[in-house]
């Protein structure tokens, strides 16, 4: 079996296949040896405390639904690694600065203690799951060897500038390019050579983002308790790893002091992690923090897999931030922060604090203006897709928590995000905008149902008139001034113009009858975007009036056609109003005005004759929004119930006739 997996591993480290594995007959995966994993789920084996572990399975749950997980670097710097069978496919050609042709294997001959430290590392980080053996904190890893040899029973330590070299080979893009240092070694005195190395790898490791460098705080408290935590491991943002028994008691030999961050699991004396040994062996008494380390390693390579866009300080943070406190509340010099805690980092990463994100920002503005909005609470590993709509435009920001937008018209608008990890997607609640506009809209509509757009100007005697605006009897069309949203607007009539109707988003305007010569109608809008004082000039042309319709002699310089029907009351109120036939010659029935009456029945019965077939009404954006056929009547009620406040076209036709009506409905 043995030979099985060697062969396997040589094929694949030899380049010239994908990957390679053996032909297993059982399709379930067993690790033999995990139940005795207690520092990845502690039942109470061995004597422990239940729940006094990393919460490893929880931890792989939540990344079940995770699909095409990259495979995470981590860079075991020690004495070495060498291809087992529970590391089938995951070893990478690693790095021996004394020793170049050397992929980072133990050189010396496998003997009791003999550089077996490093595969003992490799093993916790990241073993297969498969059949045989043990489980990795996280699978599908690539263990990176960084062969530095640091025991000093056997003085073949390697120089302070041969471990700082090859921790700068380790971390570059160009040669081991890891994301993550794992350091289970330690020494009383710092090296500038070191810490050097340490700091580039987390400034510039992973293309900036930096490489997490987890080191082992130390087994030298009972010795040398002065030392405190030792070197890396006291270095700024290296995290630093002390060790707990299986049932949450400190360590007796754990090195401790201010710059603890976390502690993992670790046997005392003998040790009972197992894990792996050399020529394919396994290691049942493995201890120390150098066991607890690469616990965090593990835990750390899971959060990258879950979200490889880290940065460095995420990493460190959230399991600082996660860890589960195992003395006082807080942080303190035993322990850190805690006991490292896969389940709850990983959840951090993949949902977040909270259930939902949330979207903040302003919800008014003027349209040109530009605003900003901001995504809190969001899974540190997720992606964020952004979608506005309405009178808003996306101007920068998009996948990132923050946007710039710029608003444009005026009216509604939305802003929203998805939030997207490697296990769920989801979206925000919609923030809902409003754009107010200062520019003023005006309208003259014409009887026919067309109409002109008249500018505004800052001064009376503006620069736009709208010539023959006819007046009297031709009645031919309203001024429709359109507020602008969220705005307070007076209107004020200088000369030449009478108030008909206001409603909620606009004032109609008749021309006074008689005037003539140019009008004036002034226009003040206070809303957030400030007041704007505005006035339109207009021609107004007073158009006579024919004694009768069909008079041969009217003096309309429009040349309007006759009206042949007559719609009262107009305004209305509610309830209905009436079309009917104008009598010939005309008798003008003038009703009073009441917003008591429901409806005002003037039946003006017709002399000639004159019928109608078809009544269409539209609103005022030229909607057809009713449609009623008759008989020849001459007579026809429109129920008002069927049409909301403001202002209406209505077209009556009989035959090739057909006569248009402005009508008012408050």
């Amino acid at each position: 079996m043995r030979d099985l997996f060697s062969l396997t591993e040589s094929i694949y480290q030899s380049g010239l296949v994908e990957w390679a594995e053996p032909n297993f007959i059982s399709a379930s995966l067993q690790n033999p040896l995990y139940p005795q994993q207690y520092y990845l789920n502690n039942t109470g084996q061995f004597g422990g405390v239940a729940n006094v572990d990393i919460n490893a399975p929880e931890a792989w749950a939540l990344l079940q639904n995770c699909t095409n997980t990259p495979r995470v670097r981590v860079a075991v710097i020690d004495d070495g690694v060498e291809p087992h069978v529970d590391l089938n496919n995951l070893l990478s050609i690693g790095y021996d600065i004394r020793n170049p042709t050397n992929p980072g294997r133990p050189l010396a001959p496998f003997t009791q203690d003999e550089e077996r430290h490093g595969q003992a590392c490799a093993g916790i980080i990241g073993a297969n799951n498969n059949t045989i053996g043990i489980r990795g904190v996280a699978t599908n890893v690539d263990i990176l060897p960084i062969k530095i040899t640091f025991h000093q029973i056997y003085s073949r330590s390697y120089t302070n500038g041969e471990i700082a070299e090859s921790i700068d080979w380790a971390w570059h893009p160009s040669f081991g390019n890891a994301d993550i240092l794992n350091n289970s070694w330690g020494m009383e005195l710092p090296s500038n050579f070191i810490s050097d190395a340490i700091q580039r790898a987390i400034t510039f490791g992973r293309n900036g983002k930096g490489c997490v460098v987890i080191a082992s705080s130390g087994n030298y408290h009972y010795r040398f308790p002065s030392w405190g935590v030792i070197f890396p491991a006291r270095l700024p943002n290296v995290i630093a790893v002390g060790a707990i028994d299986n049932r949450g008691n400190l360590l007796w030999y754990s090195s401790r002091g201010p710059e603890m961050s976390l502690v993992a699991p670790s046997g005392s004396d003998p040790g009972d992690i197992v894990t792996l040994d050399r020529n394919n062996g396994y290691w049942s008494n493995f201890n120390g923090t150098s066991a607890s380390c690469p616990q965090v390693a593990g835990v750390a390579a899971l959060m990258l897999q879950a979200a490889p866009n880290l940065t460095e300080v995420q990493v460190r943070e959230t399991l600082q931030q996660t860890a589960r406190d195992l003395n006082a509340t807080g942080f303190d010099n035993d322990t850190g922060y805690g006991l490292v805690d896969a389940q709850a980092a990983v959840t951090k990463v993949l949902y977040g604090n909270a259930p939902v994100s949330i979207i903040s920002g302003t919800t008014n503005f003027c349209s040109g203006n530009s605003g900003f909005y901001s995504l809190s609470q969001v899974p540190l590993g997720a992606t964020i897709t952004w979608q506005v709509t309405g009178a808003i435009s996306l101007v920068s920001g998009q996948f990132t928590p923050n946007i710039s937008v710029l608003t444009s018209g005026s009216g509604n608008g939305t802003v929203q995000a998805t939030i997207t990890t490697c296990a769920s997607s989801y979206q925000t609640a919609a923030f809902n905008v409003f754009v107010n506009s200062r520019g003023l809209e005006v309208n003259y509509i014409y009887n026919n149902g067309s109409s002109i757009r008249l500018n505004l100007s800052n001064q009376v005697g503006g620069v736009s008139y709208v010539n023959n605006l006819c007046l009297g009897y031709t009645s031919n069309g309203y001024l429709v001034a359109t507020i602008p949203s969220g705005s307070s607007v007076t209107f004020t009539a200088l000369s030449g113009l009478t108030t008909a109707y206001r409603n909620a988003t606009s004032v109609y305007f008749t021309l006074s009858p008689g005037g003539s010569g140019i009008g004036y109608i002034r226009v003040t809008s206070t809303s957030v975007c400030g007041t704007d004082i505005q006035e339109m000039a207009f021609q107004i042309t007073n158009c006579g009036i024919p004694s009768y319709p069909g008079d041969p002699n009217p003096t309309d310089p429009c040349n309007n056609p006759p009206r042949l029907y007559n719609i009262s009351p107009n305004p209305a109120t509610f309830g209905q109003i009436k079309i009917g036939t104008v009598e010939r010659p005309m008798e003008v029935v003038c009703p009073v005005y009441s917003p008591k009456i429901n409806a005002i029945n003037a039946v003006i019965n017709s002399k000639d004759g004159i019928t109608f077939s078809e009544v269409n009404i539209y609103n005022s954006f030229g909607m057809l929004v009713l449609s009623k056929q008759t008989s020849k009547a001459k007579e026809f009620v429109i129920p008002l119930n069927e049409l909301r406040a403001g202002l209406y076209l209505v077209q009556i036709s009989e035959g090739e006739h057909t006569e248009r009506h402005q009508i008012i409905i408050e």
